[in-house]
């Protein structure tokens, strides 16, 4: 079966980001890898103790990108759009071709000009910025119950929308300032990971079978030549 687009993905991260935050971003390139049907041969050709990614965990590099980034961001939050460009033109890519995914603990906003909030960025063949700041008060204790299961849900199913759209699937972006109506021309229209907003019932619904038919033919197309 002849493959494309296959290239290590690497995962960037800062030194406060919580390990079970982590587990459930390698969980998501999982998933992701295995709808498209490609899990085998990343285990194949990437063959280490995850046979898919590399920890890059800190680093000078990850921290002088945000450091750039914030400042061109707005107050309360980092720009996901700038934070993504400073890290594609990381010097170490130009003797690497890789997927990046950097997960952030802080707040994002979109892009320049645009202080919409948002869960992530994804730009595709490049890479993604994920944040789970706005989901820290699912942890909180609800009548003693923990919302860690929910936390890595809700988490997992963000991260697999933003690498939908780095492996093909809705690259064209909204407008800057977009309104609700645009950002959701700009995502799939089904009901699927890849529609424009994540709900709590919706994300239920969509756990086992994140990707509708036509993504799902879309994202395997990305990596299997037909």
């Amino acid at each position: 079966m002849p493959f494309q687009n296959i290239k290590p993905i690497t995962v960037l991260c800062q030194d406060n980001t919580k390990t079970t935050a982590l587990s459930t971003i390698y969980s998501a390139i999982v998933c992701v890898l295995y709808h498209a049907g490609v899990l085998a041969e990343y285990n194949r050709l990437f063959n280490n103790s995850t046979g898919v990614y590399a920890f890059k965990k800190t680093g000078v590099g990850v921290k002088q990108h945000i450091a750039k980034a914030r400042k061109q961001s707005m107050a309360g939050a980092l720009n996901a759009a700038a934070l993504l460009d400073f890290i594609a033109n990381d010097t170490s890519r130009s003797s690497e071709d890789r997927y990046d995914i950097a997960l952030i603990t802080e707040s994002l906003h979109w892009t320049y000009g645009s202080p919409r909030l948002v869960g992530g960025v994804g730009m595709q063949h490049q890479g993604s910025v994920v944040t789970y700041a706005d989901l820290l008060y699912i942890l909180q204790s609800v009548n003693g119950e923990s919302g860690l299961t929910k936390f890595n849900l809700f988490l997992k199913m963000r991260t697999v929308h933003e690498l939908g759209h780095v492996f093909g699937l809705w690259p064209n972006t909204a407008p800057i300032n977009a309104t609700d109506e645009e950002m959701a021309q700009a995502h799939c229209p089904n009901y699927c990971v890849m529609y424009w907003t994540l709900k709590e019932d919706f994300i239920e619904k969509i756990r086992t079978r994140p990707f509708c038919p036509s993504c799902l033919a879309q994202l395997k197309s990305f990596f299997i030549k037909r």
